[in-house]
């Protein structure tokens, strides 16, 4: 416990209401250390945007907790907010969430979570609504592009050792195997890793047509600029998903010999254009997805007075609403339907 104490951050969060009476808790359970916490801050940065542009007459009020990337920590902090009588949860990290989903299966609770790729996510509780594309979906529909658009028939895959990184693997492959293509190499790597030639050559001596590189952050743009500059693999074209929309990634790859082209979620241009004059930095779909989460919180409990969280999700599932990412719809599980595009960085960085 005395551990936990140093997890739950100050209850100092994004309150627009000062009417202690008044507002109603929504636990945060974030990853902002350790090596998720770049995933973390981007959402946290779409969660504070969020509720800077609601009117005055919020009632949210945000406590932060962070699940230090770590399933373990973040079971101990929602077991905290629990106790603490918190019912409505935002929360960020597929194996940190699936840690404690199914303690609020039937309860009177709500859980909306992104950076969530995991199928058995919305299996394991009926109280969970996900926003954020399953690693099968989004991968799936990347390996449709790499076949039909770029015809590509050959790919090698690097993907980083944890859940997130098997189930983009899984996706792609079985896709592009029905397809006709064939994964001529899979090599995996650690979270914290940073030095890939070894994996890099045995890729490159597998001669794909198309690199699929699948990771998160620093370590992702790390993995992108050492294969770039394999001679082997020069002029390969590379492909990722919407981690590659990271800023610090994008930074890390800002010129290179060859296009790179990423699945991703298409952003709202109002959203695009509030979160680069505030941040300075090219919008990522973490911070649309926290942005997203915080709108329809927002617009369900301020705006049409729905506070109960069953009631709450109720409303969610099967309907439609208008946010930072585009109209986004839920299914009866709680699962999203929104538009996944393709995008194709330019040697020149655009």
């Amino acid at each position: 416990m005395k551990k936990l104490n140093i997890l739950i951050l100050a209850i100092l969060v994004f309150c627009t209401s000062c009417k202690e009476s008044t507002s109603i808790k929504v636990g945060t359970i974030l990853p902002l250390t350790d090596f998720a916490s770049y995933t973390g801050e981007l959402v946290k940065k779409g969660i504070e945007l969020a509720n800077d542009s609601l009117n005055g007459d919020s009632k949210l009020e945000f406590i932060i907790g962070d699940n230090q990337s770590s399933p373990s920590v973040g079971m101990n902090v929602f077991k905290e907010f629990q106790m603490r009588g918190i019912k409505i949860f935002l929360t960020c990290g597929g194996p940190q969430t699936m840690s404690f989903a199914s303690l609020s299966n039937n309860k009177d609770e709500v859980l909306f979570v992104t950076a969530a790729n995991m199928q058995a996510l919305t299996e394991v509780s009926n109280r969970i609504i996900r926003m954020s594309p399953t690693g099968k979906s989004m991968s799936s529909k990347l390996a449709e592009f790499n076949y039909d658009s770029l015809g590509m028939r050959r790919t090698a895959i690097l993907y980083l050792n944890l859940d997130m990184g098997v189930e983009f693997l899984k996706g792609y492959k079985n896709r592009f195997e029905e397809l006709g293509g064939e994964i001529v190499s899979s090599e995996s790597y650690e979270p914290n890793q940073r030095d890939f030639k070894d994996i890099i050559q045995k890729t490159a001596f597998s001669k794909p047509d198309i690199l699929y590189l699948i990771g998160s952050g620093e370590s992702l743009g790390t993995l992108i600029r050492q294969t770039m500059y394999n001679p082997l693999l020069s002029g390969i074209p590379i492909t990722g998903d919407f981690n590659f929309s990271d800023p610090s990634v994008l930074k890390m790859i800002e010129t290179r010999s060859t296009d790179i082209y990423y699945a991703d979620i298409a952003v709202a241009d109002t959203f695009k254009s509030l979160y680069e004059q505030r941040f300075n930095e090219p919008v990522s779909s973490y911070a649309a997805f926290g942005y997203s989460m915080v709108q329809i919180y927002h617009d369900i409990i301020v705006g049409e007075n729905i506070t109960k969280p069953i009631d709450i999700y109720n409303r969610i599932i099967n309907h439609s609403f208008k946010t930072a990412i585009n109209t986004i719809s839920f299914d009866k599980n709680g699962e999203p339907e929104f538009t996944i595009i393709t995008r194709r960085l330019l040697k020149n960085g655009k």
